[in-house]
């Protein structure tokens, strides 16, 4: 009797826990985000995904990469992807550490290490808004290439 009971709370434990995550992943899709970044140099290459919300704060992002690049004797194509990404509106950031201290160095009125993102037209010059490189995120989605310069 009383290893009945045991079983019948071992099979009712297992039906709750999987009918909350039945609970938890029903109406809501997941995407993979595949995209690479052409890069001429050698570094650490961070790859932010951001959302608005992240965009406006730096270093961070919904999700990061960081892929060591350790000889580059040409251009390079480096792939990357993003999992489990729901519905909603993304962009891409990245730039490459070349001096290997875990941060974008700027100049005066510029960057000093290569850096990229998943532009909407034409890269600008100044600050660019969250809109300028945001993209829509409904399906699996592939990126078009991501200069790193």
């Amino acid at each position: 009797m009383k290893n009945q009971r045991r079983k019948i709370m071992f099979v009712i434990l297992i039906l709750i826990f999987l009918t909350g995550k039945a609970v938890k992943s029903y109406g809501q899709e997941n995407f993979t985000l595949k995209g690479n970044c052409e890069i001429t140099r050698a570094g650490n290459l961070y790859i932010f995904l951001v959302d608005e919300q992240t965009s406006k704060k730096a270093m961070t992002g919904v999700q990061e990469l960081i892929i060591k690049i350790d000889s580059c004797p040409k251009t390079e194509l480096i792939e990357f992807s993003f999992r489990n990404i729901p519905k909603g509106e993304y962009g891409i950031r990245c730039f490459l550490d070349t001096n290997g201290n875990g941060k974008l160095d700027f100049k005066l009125f510029s960057a000093r290490e290569p850096w990229g993102m998943s532009w909407k037209n034409k890269r600008k010059s100044g600050i660019p808004s969250f809109d300028d490189y945001s993209f829509t995120v409904k399906s699996d989605k592939v990126l078009k290439t991501i200069k790193v310069e």
